[in-house]
């Protein structure tokens, strides 16, 4: 029987056909996993440790939904005064309830100036069908003074020239690509302490004692369940419900998280704020602080919790760094607003910008001034290798012969179950006809390294496609980029981190999945630089890694990526 048939009865024999992750069981989703650590039952919600909360009596949905957005109550009271006594008054028949999602769609964005307060909650009122150039016309002081009364106090502090610039960057400890970016801006930053003073928050530290669902839980804060969901690979089909857990827990505890991030932020008073957490909008609740706030986009599509932004925020003092200029980052954009006969991948700048404003009825320089290029920040060890002796070394160090070739299987924290069933599969397998070693990543989960390793002892392996196989736990990132330089493919998904850092090394990526939630632009800029090869469900395995490594020999690879390094010290000495 030919080594090709074996595969194929392999294939049909295995007992994991699919690389999907395990969920908790058919009877329970995560929301419903979660759920089941507190009750809420007759207006009260009695969490994991008995302690009982009341119904936060909001006086309206407006209330509440401000509320939750804002997750600063003194801040949610106060805006909320104002629209009650300036503004509903004047309203009528379904207006209310229109004027209240404007309101909520742009609160994080008012409260600056009068003057950016209208621009960006006039626009909002516009595309929520509100009938918004009659009403002003009668009800112009009820309006003027709602705006002139939100005003909100800044504390932003002076620059002065024989100072270092005092930075805050915040990311969070859930999300290894997010921490990664925020660990090479501040590894660079740290290299000029005589011109940068970079502060680190991790957004989980008032997460865990402020967040609603972590009170409620005992375990799980907002994060912690997105981590969750991308581990069962159900975001698309729970993303929603997660969100209603998530703002029913706060009809019962009020979220504190981000007065108390800016109580922690004002006290260390920097002159910039730059956040990687872009996959939520929770982090422009910091601009009610008046700081110049930047959120580094950590993936190659712009998050669709970030669209009502486009041309209503104020361009001197909030921007988007995008990692490239590629009408790819705008592609989910023109589809949420049916425009996606506009979408060409081959715009330049300036004619997206065009499409852009015309999309939000904006200036395109001010829509340019809030979209900045900037590049995918990588750690700095992640240095693509040439020299042949350095190569030797790093052979030698980790074992891999001059004939084979390296393959990487490494799915992030959130996809051990993948790896491991890749594991097994290949354990099954026949010998490959061309000589590969792997080398599974399994991180800090130690137990599933000791699982995989006593496994790796069986002498029946020698005549399996493991035969030269090595189980690793944590890498340090420099440790990494030795093994990725002389390995010829990765298999994973396609993380914003995981792109930026096999674009920066040269190394094809098989993906095994994929979320769609936010990895399609990843996805399409790896295709773009022939860096992406997709598995294929129901073809065996081993022959699709094969056949990978046979065509990488002859595809040329593309990359060209802004120098974010240098963009990054430009924007920072734009600031003085």
């Amino acid at each position: 029987m030919t080594r090709k048939l074996l595969l194929i009865l392999f294939l049909w024999l295995a007992p994991f056909h699919t690389f999907a992750t395990e969920s908790f069981g058919r009877k329970a989703s995560v929301v419903e996993f979660v759920r089941s650590h507190y009750t809420i039952a007759n207006d009260q919600l009695i969490a994991h440790d008995g302690n009982v909360y009341d119904k936060i009596p909001f006086k309206s949905e407006t209330h509440e939904k401000l509320a939750y957005k804002l997750k600063d109550p003194a801040l949610t009271d106060f805006i909320y005064s104002l629209f009650e006594t300036q503004i509903l008054p004047t309203l009528k028949d379904d207006q209310p309830e229109t004027f209240g999602r404007a309101l909520v769609n742009v609160c994080q964005l008012l409260g600056s100036t009068p003057e950016r307060s209208d621009f960006a909650l006039s626009k909002a009122l516009v595309e929520e069908g509100f009938p918004y150039e009659t009403w002003k016309r009668e009800h112009s002081q009820a309006y003027e003074g709602f705006i002139n009364k939100l005003i909100i106090p800044t504390t932003k502090p002076e620059i002065k020239p024989d100072e270092p610039l005092k930075i805050v960057l915040i990311s969070t400890s859930t999300s290894g690509g997010n921490l990664s970016v925020a660990h090479a801006v501040k590894s660079y930053l740290d290299l000029f302490p005589e011109s940068y003073q970079t502060v680190y928050l991790d957004y989980e530290t008032f997460a865990g004692q402020y967040d609603p669902i972590k009170i409620a839980s005992g375990k799980f804060t907002v994060d912690n369940i997105f981590v969750l969901l991308q581990q069962h690979n159900v975001i698309e089909q729970e993303l929603i419900e997660k969100d209603r857990l998530c703002r029913e827990a706060a009809k019962y505890i009020p979220n504190r998280t981000a007065e108390k991030m800016k109580e922690a932020i004002k006290k260390i008073a920097p002159h910039l704020i730059i956040t990687t957490r872009n996959y939520y909008a929770d982090d422009f609740n910091l601009i009610s602080l008046g700081v110049p706030f930047r959120l580094l986009n950590c993936d190659y599509e712009l998050c669709f919790f970030h669209h009502d932004y486009l041309g209503k925020a104020d361009p001197e003092l909030i921007r988007l760094w995008l990692p490239s200029d590629s009408p790819r980052f705008f592609k989910p954009f023109f589809a949420r607003h049916q425009q996606f006969e506009q979408y060409h991948r081959g715009d330049n700048w300036e004619t997206l910008i065009g499409k852009l404003a015309g999309m939000t009825r904006s200036d395109p320089s001010t829509l340019q001034g809030m979209l900045e290029v900037f590049g995918f920040p990588v750690r700095l060890e992640f240095e693509y290798v040439e020299d042949e002796q350095a190569l030797a070394s790093f052979q030698s160090k980790w074992d891999l012969k001059p004939e084979e070739k390296g393959v990487i299987v490494d799915m992030g924290a959130n996809g051990v179950g993948i790896l491991e069933n890749i594991f097994q599969t290949l354990k099954q397998a026949p010998a490959h006809s061309t000589p590969i070693k792997y080398y599974f990543v399994c991180g800090r989960n130690t137990t599933l390294k000791v699982r995989l390793e006593k496994e790796l002892e069986e002498d029946r392996l020698q005549s399996t496609a493991l035969s030269r196989c090595t189980v690793l736990g944590y890498i340090q990132a420099q440790e990494k980029s030795e093994l990725m330089n002389i390995c010829s493919l990765m298999i994973g998904k396609p993380g914003g981190a995981t792109t930026a850092e096999v674009s920066a090394l040269r190394l094809p990526l098989l993906m095994f999945y994929i979320q769609r939630f936010c990895e399609e632009g990843n996805k399409e800029k790896l295709a773009e630089a022939n860096l992406l090869y997709e598995y294929v469900e129901g073809y065996p395995l081993p022959l699709q890694i094969e056949e990978v490594l046979n065509k990488i020999e002859s595809v040329p690879i593309h990359v060209e990526d802004p120098d974010w390094k240098t963009i990054l010290l430009e924007k920072l000495e734009e600031l003085r």
